[in-house]
């Protein structure tokens, strides 16, 4: 049963009791106050809703005896302060307020609330305490927890609604929540049932209370930035404005101060708050899967951010997405693929292909970033036997371009051979012995032909066999890559 339907059953069992002309309880008023003084007069506006409780409020209202009536009608109400703007039917929040407790007529309490609280409360004799023993006590814990809380959220509901509409400008969704901070203790009923209700969706109606300016969703859809991302320094500014323009299925991430995280957290609910936030790992998993529809500034931002966090969880996200812009192309590279422009190895590689990482000393080309790149798996000064395969697989056609290039190349790779030359075992060796890169001597009876010609290692032998056998066998030319025949390279 909704709220809405347990107020009017409410009205109908309360028909027994005489009471007329009673007041529509299921609509919101903005009321006009005027207070006029001897020099000027001060106009107010309110945003005013009251209602009947239908819980524990009303069971103890029930409850009374004809010789004792303990308490009145279970009512509750809420007014928020509003400022008139100069458009018609605009309003804006006003944010100022030091909520003050009614009964009916002011009370001398101030409840700490950003609101006004009216309700049919058990007071002392001089009208400045709630009760705070007892069953009268009790009266005050239920009507707040009751009626005072239904009346809260269908205001802030009713505020959701001139949001939408734009009848209220410059509105944050948490404007008038309630601060457990700044709550006085008597109220500190209000400020739990209140969050118990937006936690759980209080009797099963979904309340759309929270916003990020666009949308407005539930406890259910809604999830929530972790604030390490929010003031990061670097994405902060951007981070929700990425969110947004990723359409629809993020169209609820939300902003949520954290004081409003702390009163969830007082009241309960620490760990499903902690289940809809995204950290770290969880933003850049959105991030890169839509890397493409983020634009080129603030794409390059959150990736350096990614490099510079160091978290082991996002680099992997980094290794597994390509992300990273490099020179000469319009397409991002995968971290593993990216050469770095001032390595040993770059000579191995052309501009066209799209491999050199592109950037300034102030972004992606700072020596900080390229030890972090190089890290995670750019190619730098060395390169692993994988890439030794491919690069060598490219010499050939270096070799007819540029004889004296394709030297330099080659004593590159050998030396990154040097570097891999410890996993004898590795299958890569077998591949790498197929590939025509090494320039071989053409046996004596060739002569007349080219003198140096490239041949698979599988068909060469070392230089220091080439008087045994050069008469009729290839041997390896190393004259011109300042390489000898001992190395180790040469025994795999």
């Amino acid at each position: 049963m909704t709220n809405l339907s347990k107020r009017s059953r409410a009205l109908s069992e309360m028909t027994d009791i005489a009471y007329n002309n009673i007041v529509d309880v299921n609509r919101a008023h903005i009321v006009k106050i005027v207070q006029e003084h001897s020099e000027r007069s001060i106009t107010q506006y309110w945003l005013l809703y009251s209602c009947f409780g239908t819980q524990d409020s009303l069971q103890m209202f029930q409850k009374r005896t004809d010789q004792e009536h303990v308490f009145s009608y279970p009512i509750g109400g809420v007014a928020v302060p509003l400022h008139k703007e100069a458009k018609p039917n605009a309003w804006s929040p006003d944010e100022s307020l030091i909520g003050q407790a009614f009964c009916f007529l002011p009370l001398s309490i101030e409840t700490g609330l950003p609101v006004h609280v009216n309700g049919t409360f058990a007071v002392t004799s001089n009208r400045k305490g709630l009760w705070e023993k007892g069953v009268k006590s009790d009266w005050n814990k239920a009507l707040l927890k009751d009626a005072v809380t239904s009346a809260y959220i269908t205001t802030l509901l009713e505020l959701k609604k001139m949001a939408q509409n734009g009848h209220i400008e410059n509105y944050s969704f948490y404007a008038f929540w309630p601060n457990r901070d700044k709550a006085s203790k008597a109220f500190l009923p209000l400020v739990e049932s209140f969050y118990s209700a937006v936690a759980q969706n209080s009797n099963g109606e979904s309340l759309d209370l929270f916003s990020n300016g666009n949308n407005w969703c539930s406890m259910d859809k809604v999830r929530f930035l972790n604030p390490k991302i929010e003031k990061n320094q670097s994405v902060g500014q951007i981070a929700m404005k990425v969110f947004l323009s990723l359409g629809a299925s993020y169209s609820c991430v939300v902003s949520l101060p954290t004081w409003v995280r702390d009163c969830f957290n007082f009241c309960g609910f620490k760990e499903m708050i902690k289940q809809k936030t995204i950290d770290w790992p969880e933003f850049y998993s959105i991030v890169f899967k839509n890397l493409s529809a983020v634009d080129t500034h603030n794409r390059n931002l959150l990736v350096l951010n990614a490099i510079d966090l160091n978290d082991p969880a996002v680099d992997d996200l980094l290794k597994s997405f390509p992300c990273i812009p490099t020179q000469k192309c319009q397409k991002l590279q995968f971290i593993k693929r990216l050469v770095n422009p001032s390595g040993k190895v770059a000579c191995l590689y052309e501009l066209e292909e799209g491999r050199f990482l592109e950037g300034t000393a102030n972004d992606f080309l700072s020596p900080k970033r390229i030890q972090r790149l190089s890290d995670l798996g750019m190619l730098s000064d060395r390169l692993p036997l994988e890439d030794i395969i491919e690069r060598a697989g490219k010499i050939s056609s270096v070799w007819q371009k540029n004889k004296s290039k394709c030297c330099k190349c080659l004593q590159c790779l050998m030396e990154s051979m040097k570097d891999s030359s410890e996993d004898v075992n590795s299958l890569h060796w077998l591949t790498l012995s197929q590939i025509p890169f090494l320039p071989a001597l053409a046996p004596s009876v060739q002569q007349n032909k080219n003198t140096t010609i490239l041949k698979k290692p599988s068909e060469v032998y070392s230089d220091h066999c080439h008087n045994l056998v050069s008469m009729t066998e290839f041997t390896v030319g190393l004259s011109n890559l300042q390489i000898h025949s001992y190395d180790s390279v040469f025994q795999n």
